[in-house]
C-alpha cells in the first residue's frame, strides 16, 4: 500500500499491527481498515492540483464541448439579488447541475447547485459567450473612436483655428522622483 509504507500490516496470527507511524495514536489496525484508508487517501489526492498546493476556490472543471462555464454571484452578504438572476437567465445563462461535478461540493450538500461563497458556476453555449464579447470589444472600439473624435475636432470658440491634439498610443515608463527630494 503506496500511501502507507511506514505502517505495520498485521497478519492474521501476529499481535502488531499497531501504527509505527509518528503522530498517530496507537490503535489496531486491520487490512480492512487499510484499504479503507487508502481508497479515502486516493480520493483526497485526485482532488488535489498537482503537487499538492492548495487550489484556487473558484476553480472550474472543463466545461463540456460547446459550452462555457463562469461564476456569476448568487447574493451579496447573504440577500439574493433576483433583478440579476432574470438577467443571467435572460443571457443563457443556467447553474450547472451538482450531479456533473459532485466533488465540487461537500458530502452530504443539499443544495442543487455548485455554490462558492455566494457565487454560483453557471453555464451557457460558448457561441453566447463568444457574440457577448465581441459586442464588448465593438463596444470598447467605438468608446475609443468617439474619444479620439472629439480630442481632434475643432472646439467651439475657436474662430475656426483648428488645433490637431495629438496623444500617442504606446506606453513608456515614466520617472518617479526620489522620496528624500
Amino acid at each position: 500500500m503506496a500511501g502507507f509504507d511506514k505502517i505495520a500490516i498485521p497478519d492474521d496470527r501476529s499481535k502488531e499491527g499497531k501504527v509505527l507511524r509518528e503522530g498517530i495514536s496507537n490503535g489496531e489496525v486491520t487490512r480492512e481498515s487499510l484499504a479503507r484508508a487508502e481508497r479515502r487517501l486516493a480520493e483526497i489526492r485526485a482532488n488535489m492540483p498537482d503537487g499538492g498546493e492548495v487550489r484556487d476556490k473558484f476553480w472550474a472543471p472543463e466545461p463540456p464541448a460547446g459550452f462555457d462555464y463562469q461564476w456569476k454571484r448568487r447574493t451579496i452578504y447573504g440577500q439574493e439579488d433576483p433583478a440579476y438572476w432574470v438577467e443571467l437567465t435572460r443571457q443563457g445563462w443556467e447553474p450547472v447541475p451538482l450531479s456533473r461535478h459532485s466533488q465540487m461540493m461537500p458530502n452530504g450538500w443539499k443544495g442543487k447547485m455548485i455554490e462558492v461563497e455566494g457565487m454560483v458556476l453557471m453555464e451557457r453555449p460558448m457561441v453566447l459567450t463568444e457574440e457577448a464579447r465581441l459586442r464588448e470589444r465593438l463596444a470598447a472600439r467605438e468608446a475609443v473612436l468617439t474619444k479620439e473624435q472629439q480630442l481632434s475636432s475643432t472646439r467651439e470658440g475657436d474662430l475656426g483655428r483648428r488645433e490637431v491634439l495629438r496623444f500617442s498610443k504606446t506606453r513608456e515608463p515614466i520617472t518617479v522622483p526620489d522620496s528624500d527630494e
